[in-house]
């Protein structure tokens, strides 16, 4: 991008798609963490019923639920990403 001259107004686009990126890595981080309860809770419960069915299917839908909604803010950010890269380089 810095080949010639550079337009200052893109560094702050690209400095916005970077925030996203971080906030939906962020968002990815907070998923594995949730994967990771989940994971425990059915491990407890093989050995003993520690977590009720009803709890574990709760934790499944509320991943499910968030990684629906990471996927889909991925999908949009990378293409809003791709249009912008298109339009501006």
């Amino acid at each position: 991008m810095l080949v010639t001259s550079f337009n200052n107004n893109q560094l702050d686009h690209i400095e916005t798609f970077q925030n996203r990126f971080i906030m939906l890595d962020e968002l990815i981080a907070m998923l594995m963490k949730q994967i990771n309860e989940v994971n425990k809770s059915i491990a407890n419960g093989t050995s003993e019923v520690k977590e009720p069915v009803e709890r574990i299917n709760t934790m499944v839908s509320r991943v499910a639920a968030n990684i629906d909604l990471a996927e889909e803010r991925f999908k949009k950010l990378k293409l809003e990403f791709n249009s912008y890269l298109f339009k501006n380089i």
